[in-house]
């Protein structure tokens, strides 16, 4: 599989999942509003000029750590412009700490002006969700895109009945949280709401609240 963004103007970060094994020839030159790249640890060739003109490049976090490998040594790694005129001796490259010192040696990582250690240093953290109540629906969004929302439902008065009938009059408490490869878990998000009753409580709109009410929030929530 190969990235082609060649000249996006509108690209600002990149974050590249481990299924990816090859970067292709300048897949993202000329992207010069491009900021921040995350490379995940099944690349193991970058073709050349894949990121040459990224003016404004200032962070580069490269999760692979088999610089030993042979695969490594036999692909483009050691390509001097992959990077080319990208002004790298400017910006941060964060690796592995136990590789750090092949990334120093080795081109065209040597050429970044900073190499610091993924273990030192913050990866960077999705944004924490926002939560809406619409119509019976939860609504989740995220300023960070590409995001997946992990999420939980719970009732503050859950108890145990007897009989033939459960009123639904507590509190329900929804949390979520955003995640996504290359990057930290957000913080978690949380909103209580009751619903009392009428349009509020009746999520599955069968006209009465009741305990089914409660499956159709864990419906909406695993988004079937």
């Amino acid at each position: 599989m190969k990235y082609k963004y060649w000249m996006c103007s509108s690209l600002t970060s990149i974050i590249i999942p481990s299924s990816v094994t090859n970067i292709g020839v300048s897949a993202f030159q000329g992207c010069n509003a491009l900021s921040s790249i995350t490379i995940g640890g099944g690349v193991d060739k970058i073709y050349g000029k894949a990121f040459s003109k990224c003016s404004e490049l200032r962070d580069v976090y490269c999760l692979a750590d088999n610089l030993a490998d042979e695969s490594w040594r036999e692909g483009l790694w050691s390509s001097s412009d992959a990077f080319e005129e990208s002004y790298v001796e400017y910006a941060t490259l964060h690796v592995p700490a136990s590789v750090i010192n092949a990334y120093k040696t080795m081109e065209p990582w040597s050429g970044f002006g900073s190499i610091v250690a993924l273990d030192e240093t913050q990866m960077p953290k999705c944004a924490m969700p926002a939560i809406t109540f619409v119509n019976g629906e939860l609504r989740f969004s995220c300023e960070t895109e590409g995001v997946e929302f992990v999420s939980e439902v719970t009732v503050g008065d859950a108890k145990k009945y007897y009989g033939n009938r459960v009123m639904i009059d507590g509190t329900y408490t929804v949390s979520v949280y955003a995640t996504k490869e290359g990057y930290e878990n957000s913080d978690v998000a949380t909103m209580n709401f009751t619903p009392g009753g009428g349009k509020t409580g009746d999520l599955n709109k069968d006209g009465k609240v009741d305990i089914s009410d409660i499956f159709t929030i864990i419906k909406i929530l695993a988004g079937k």
